[in-house]
């Protein structure tokens, strides 16, 4: 090398060392440094079976380490000197700058460097292993000095001898663990025509060592294959380097699918498996941060592996978490056996058999933030292993995502080489569902954790970790549920006293035993939501008559239903909306709650009552309420039917359901909103297994935010009037990016007759706050969650939450009054023989909760299909007819008249009108083919046509 090697760090970043490793430096010298190893900023130096010569320092305000050295000529300046000491100068194999080893067997004197000749261990931790290859491709840990021992040499090279290195005594070989013994004996031709007379029984006579070099057959090429080692892990599981496929593979094999002689090189330990420290190991080596020899290490770390707990009805579904903690070291992976009582509980299984297990939201270190458009970074892996009589077993294992299709190291595009992903310290990391068999009897039975395996940056396995047991308490059926004053069955006073326990969060022991349905001494969403159903039967505490609902296990929700917090930005003293939403319901939700600890401190949700600033989101209001509480940094939020709700409950679809808007008084960072307790019900009352998911505010300076006229938009509607807000006025033109992203469900515009797309750009005017309106359009007829987010360069910003909601029809009549045509919404009470037609404008948009009107109007989406929609009267059969239509341009007569709403517009373009014909009644429908679409009550109903009237003749004056 003919440059200065200098390591340093910038000021941000904490200061690494400089790892000089299987290396050769000659002539190391640059113009500001000199001829000088440095390591700058306090990053220290890692030397390592490194050869240097004519190197005139080595500096570093770090540590110095060296390790297995030739250094020659050297002088230091620092107290280095004492580090690497001066030893022989390696003899290359020709001239100068050709920096190859040599060696002379089989005569003494072979050069210095040689299978560790001249060696300086003047470090006393763990030795480096030598690459499987050297700098040219050939193997490394060859014999090169003709002594028996295939030993690495030093430098980047490894020594060529000129003769053929064969011991004269019979090859043999020891196995490492698990690797198969090379048949060598099987390869070799010997040149000698004569038999061999020596047996094992009559051992031959003794040979000199001088004999051992003067042998002259020429082996077969096998003789100088080196044994394969374990420690060559970028061999993977056939591959010349590692890739995805062999991670998988070796994720196969610690789950026990196949077995370790299927992929060798995998159990680098040679204990005959597969673990989760071996798999990181590999993963780490082929991202490039270690060299394909990296070994396993151990480190006397502790971690805690914790299954947690869970209360269940015989039949129901729980949700176990499983955490981790290590207060002193990065967790990246881990796996361990969940032993439970198999005739009394099970995993709940997918239709693959596998079990369902969920890796938890929000386990990234807050310094690693994700963008919610991706998604996770981690899988777990699981699978029940076999019976051991009365003991079931669920294996599961965590790793990063390995997708087959990515490239690698940068698995899915999320993961860098330069740090691989941890869980965030003190979390939830996985979510188990269990179910308690029918026939469990009342009693709590024991989860424990078995071979369990905590791996740590780079592969380390943490030696000390220890776990700690879970539980599955099933409770007995009570004896009238949620009749918490033990009176008169269960009423909707008693559905009041539930919801009051579960907001305070006293103990439901203690003041309604009757409600707390699993003996959990909590009262949660799905009890309140049985108990109604109780209500609903006449308070009737017959068991046979509610157990079914909750030990049948037939709802047909196959995952795990998530309710989680979104994200937001907002600046010193303003206010942030935060959305709430669930997902994984199939549309079969009735109810729902979630608990959100945040840093009261830095934010503040309640307002001039004291009571939480939350609401229903739009698209529930009026068919379904939002209780919520506050205690000290705990926001809790249930949301559930009305308590004097009438058969049948209702139900809700994946969405935001409740919105919470959080005042700023902490200073720029990032506040965690924890997502924890989330329990979610279907309308008989049957808990589902659920998990929590966390959000944030980001208080930052400068920042955007979106502000809007609304927080849902229709199916395939649109709506303008959307901007992006600077918290303060720009000094110069800045382009503000809005994107989508959930592009499948909705796009952006920037013109309400313009298709829109992924992103679209508006700018703020120097002096000013706002951009252009943007339009938002919903896209594909979906129904969900359309998340939005501002972008601009060198600003902070959150994201907006709009629910995409069923659209709805609605249907004004136009009163004639002094020649002018005004609208009501509505069709027209009652028509006389001797009124004028009727305008009937039909209008699309939002429906209102109770449906008897829009809320408010919304265009169909521009670039949409043209909306037809069928405005039809029903007659009494027998009678004359009482109304008919009219209906285009000209006017036409017609019972059924089909009209267009076009891409932009809100109502038809063709005229439409209801004319009068005899005294009567008409029923009007209106309907469209486009399934989703909501007919509101101003849409359909009954018209009554009224006789003219007569006048009355008044009372009679005569003249005087």
């Amino acid at each position: 090398m003919h440059a200065g090697i200098v390591s340093s760090a910038p000021a941000a970043r904490s200061p690494t060392p400089i790892d000089i490793i299987n290396s050769t430096v000659v002539d190391n010298e640059s113009a500001s440094e000199g001829k000088q190893i440095r390591g700058a900023g306090g990053g220290g130096l890692n030397i390592v079976n490194t050869i240097s010569i004519g190197q005139r320092s080595l500096a570093t305000s770090g540590s110095v380490r060296c390790d297995h050295n030739l250094f020659s000529g050297i002088v230091s300046d620092s107290a280095a000197q004492a580090q690497c000491p001066i030893s022989s100068t390696p003899t290359f194999l020709t001239a100068a700058k050709d920096y190859l080893l040599t060696t002379s067997c089989p005569t003494p004197g072979w050069s210095v460097g040689v299978d560790g000749a001249g060696l300086i261990p003047a470090y006393a931790g763990p030795v480096y292993v030598a690459q499987s290859a050297d700098h040219e491709g050939n193997c490394r840990q060859v014999d090169g000095d003709c002594n028996g021992s295939a030993v690495a040499d030093i430098g980047a090279f490894e020594a060529k001898s000129q003769q053929p290195c064969v011991p004269e005594t019979t090859i043999t070989s020891t196995p490492v663990a698990g690797t198969p013994t090379p048949a060598l004996t099987s390869t070799r031709t010997p040149s000698r025509s004569s038999t061999p007379t020596r047996t094992p029984t009559t051992p031959g006579p003794s040979l000199t060592p001088s004999q051992t070099h003067m042998r002259t057959r020429t082996p077969t090429p096998a003789i100088y294959t080196p044994t394969p080692t374990r420690t060559a892990l970028c061999i993977g599981c056939g591959s010349a380097t590692i890739a995805p496929a062999d991670i998988r593979a070796m994720v196969d094999l610690a789950l026990g699918l196949s077995s370790s002689t299927d992929c060798p090189s995998a159990d680098v330990d040679g204990d005959g498996r597969v673990t989760v420290d071996e798999i990181y190991t590999a993963y780490w080596n082929g991202t490039g941060q270690a060299p394909c020899n990296r070994q396993l290490s151990n480190v006397s770390v502790g971690a805690i592996l914790a299954i947690g707990g869970a209360a269940a009805l015989p039949g129901s579904i729980v949700s176990l978490p499983l955490s981790v903690t290590s207060p002193t070291a990065y967790v990246t992976g881990l796996q361990l056996d969940v032993k439970y009582d198999n005739r009394y509980l099970s995993p709940w299984l997918s239709g693959a058999g596998e079990a369902r297990c969920r890796i938890a939201r929000g386990i990234l270190d807050p310094a690693r933030p994700l963008d919610p458009a991706f998604g996770s970074v981690h899988s777990v892996f699981t699978r029940v292993l076999p019976a051991d009589g009365i003991n079931g077993r669920l294996r599961l294992l965590v790793v990063p995502n390995l997708p087959e299709s990515s490239p690698f190291p940068n698995v899915g595009g999320l993961i860098t080489t330069a740090t691989p992903p941890r869980f965030y310290e003190h979390k939830v990391v996985v979510w188990c569902a269990f179910t308690a068999n029918l026939t469990a009897p009342p009693g709590t039975y024991n989860l424990s954790a078995e071979n369990a395996f905590v791996s740590g940056t780079g592969g380390a396995r943490f030696t000390s970790s220890t776990t700690r047991p879970g539980w599955i308490t099933v409770a007995p059926f009570p004896g009238c549920p949620g009749d918490c004053d033990k009176q008169d069955g269960t009423t909707i006073s008693d559905l009041i006293a539930m919801v009051n326990i579960l907001l305070s969060g006293a103990s439901a022991g203690a003041n309604c035993a009757a409600g707390d349905i699993v003996r959990d001494d909590m009262i949660t969403v799905d009890e309140i939501v049985f108990a109604i159903n109780i209500v609903l039967s006449s308070g009737s505490c017959e068991t046979s008559s509610y157990s079914a609902a909750l030990s049948t296990g037939a709802e047909p929700i196959d995952d795990f239903v998530t309710l989680e917090a979104g994200s937001a930005v907002g600046g010193i003293g303003q206010d942030v909306m935060i959305p709430v939403a669930v997902s994984g319901g199939a549309g079969m939700l009735a109810g729902a709650q979630l608990d959100l600890f945040f840093d009261a401190a830095a934010l503040e949700v309640r307002g001039q009552d004291n009571l939480p600033r939350c609401a229903i989101d739009p698209r529930l209001q009026g068919t379904f309420e939002l209780s919520t509480s506050y205690l000290d940094g705990l926001l809790r939020l249930m949301v559930h039917p009305p308590l004097n709700v009438q058969e049948p409950i209702p139900t809700f679809s994946d969405g935001v359901v409740a919105r919470c808007t959080f005042t700023v008084n902490g200073s720029p960072g990032s506040y965690s909103l924890v997502g924890e307790n989330a329990v979610a019900t279907t309308a008989t009352g049957y808990g589902l297994a659920s998990m929590p998911g966390s959000g944030n505010i980001t208080v930052s300076s400068p920042l955007l935010s979106l502000s809007g006229p609304v927080s849902a938009v229709g199916s395939e509607l649109q709506q303008g009037g959307w901007t992006a807000v600077s918290d303060s006025a720009v000094s110069k033109s800045l382009t503000v990016t809005l994107s989508s992203l959930t592009p499948d469900l909705c796009a952006v515009s920037t013109s309400p007759t313009a298709a829109g797309g992924s992103s679209r750009s508006q700018s703020i005017s120097a002096g000013h706050t706002t951009t252009g309106n943007f339009v938002i359009q919903s896209v594909g007829n979906g129904l969900g969650t359309c998340k939005l987010k501002p972008t601009a360069s060198g600003y902070a910003s959150g994201e907006m939450w709009l629910s995409i909601v069923q659209p709805g029809f609605g249907i004004a009549s136009g009163i004639v009054s002094n020649g002018n045509v005004t609208y009501i919404p509505g069709l027209p009470s009652g028509l006389s023989l001797a009124s004028q037609n009727v305008g009937l404008l039909l209008n699309v948009g939002l429906p209102r909760a109770d449906l008897s009107d829009l809320a408010n109007t919304q265009p169909i989406r521009a670039g949409a299909t043209p909306l037809a929609v069928t405005v039809s009267l029903e007659n009494p059969q027998g009678t004359p007819t009482p109304a008919e239509l009219q209906y285009g341009s000209p006017l036409t007569s017609t019972q059924s008249a089909v009209v267009h709403i076009e891409a932009g517009q809100i109502f038809q373009s063709e005229s439409l009108q209801l004319r009068p014909l005899s005294v009567g009644e008409t029923t009007v429908n209106t309907t469209t083919d486009v399934p989703g679409w909501i007919t509101t009550n101003s849409a359909k109903g009954v018209v009554h046509v009224l006789a003219i009237p007569t006048p009355t003749p008044g009372p009679c004056t005569l003249d005087p």
